[in-house]
């Protein structure tokens, strides 16, 4: 998502940056740019429009805040729970219920989240298009 919202403001990372790498946990992007190491990364924020940048809080604690935030791309869904077309809808419902009546800790615990809501296809239509750019 920030690759295609560099490239829809005209912005080309290869030209852009010197080294664009991939450090493999948000917790280390954040230490990275908070360190000096790099000069800007890439995590995310919940609640997206907010003015702490969360997805720096677990590795850098009240630090964070020494970050800024300079870009959010739109808001798209995070991890989702998905099953093949040929699972039973019956069955689908009651893995979705199950899951929405768990409590925050189970939730938290089993994929570090802290809720489950429901989406539709249109949920996606940011990923799709932030796709479609990176395609030449």
């Amino acid at each position: 998502m920030p690759r295609a919202l560099l490239l829809s403001e005209g912005i080309n990372p290869v030209q852009a940056f010197d080294t664009q790498d991939f450090l493999g946990s948000h917790d280390a992007v954040c230490s990275a740019v908070a360190a000096g190491k790099y000069d800007v990364g890439a995590t995310f924020n919940d609640p997206p429009d907010g003015d702490r940048i969360s997805g720096c809080r677990d590795a850098l604690g009240r630090k964070a805040t020494a970050l800024k935030a300079i870009a959010f791309s739109q808001e798209v869904p995070n991890d989702v729970l998905v099953a093949s077309q040929r699972y039973p809808d019956e069955k689908a419902a009651a893995l979705f219920a199950a899951a929405k009546a768990a409590k925050r800790e189970t939730l938290e615990a089993a994929f570090l989240a802290d809720g489950v809501a429901p989406v539709s296809d249109e949920d996606f239509a940011p990923i799709r298009k932030a796709l479609d750019s990176l395609v030449p």
